[in-house]
């Protein structure tokens, strides 16, 4: 890396580290590490001051409006990162599941993201498409070349919270397909399933 990308990330960070109680190196490892996992490779130092300087604003947002530490949000979004980047969730939207998973559980940023990790790798599974489609929740879009694409995993997920909000049958089945089994499917639940706290939360993002 670039000497100057490497100060300017370490300056960045010691920001975090202030505004919530991190160590230097740890909220320095929770930036690069969230910067990784979304693709963002920062070049020069113009890059790595506004790559940074995201992750920061949102994870500092939503630990001042959403109730949740901005290290459980870091723990969180570096254990699910990489799986929600691959099946189309940006980093504001997974910050804002970690956090709302956490307030509406009071399990730690680490528990969630494990959950949500597992949630993302098991989205495309044939079971967790066989429920959603009984919700009449379609995970395929036909692409603008005429072939049958995957949607955005963050679409998906909200059109599933809608559906939640809307509904009285229990949606356990669900969540234990779409999250990998039954530990999981609680945890899912409480982090999905009330569709305007996660649009407050995800807008404070």
């Amino acid at each position: 890396k670039d000497l100057n990308v490497v100060n300017t990330l370490t300056a960045q960070s010691a920001k975090l580290a202030v505004a919530d109680n991190f160590s230097l190196a740890d909220a320095n490892k929770a930036v690069e590490s969230a910067m990784f996992q979304f693709g963002l490779t920062a070049r020069n130092t113009t890059e790595a001051l506004a790559y940074s300087g995201n992750v920061i604003d949102v994870w500092t947002k939503l630990a001042h409006n959403a109730g949740a530490s901005a290290q459980d949000i870091s723990q969180g979004v570096e254990r699910a990162g990489s799986a929600a980047h691959q099946t189309g969730a940006d980093f504001e939207f997974l910050s804002a599941q970690v956090a709302t998973g956490v307030r509406a559980t009071g399990r730690s940023g680490a528990e969630i993201g494990n959950m949500l990790k597992s949630l993302y790798g098991s989205f495309h599974s044939d079971k967790a498409i066989a429920e959603l489609d009984k919700l009449g929740i379609s995970v395929y879009k036909i692409g603008e070349d005429g072939t049958k694409q995957f949607r955005k995993a963050q679409d998906v997920m909200l059109d599933l919270a809608v559906t939640a909000q809307g509904t009285n049958q229990s949606l356990e089945e669900t969540y234990k397909q779409i999250s990998g089994g039954k530990f999981q499917w609680s945890k899912a639940g409480a982090t999905l399933g009330d569709y305007k706290e996660f649009i407050r939360t995800w807008g404070e993002a």
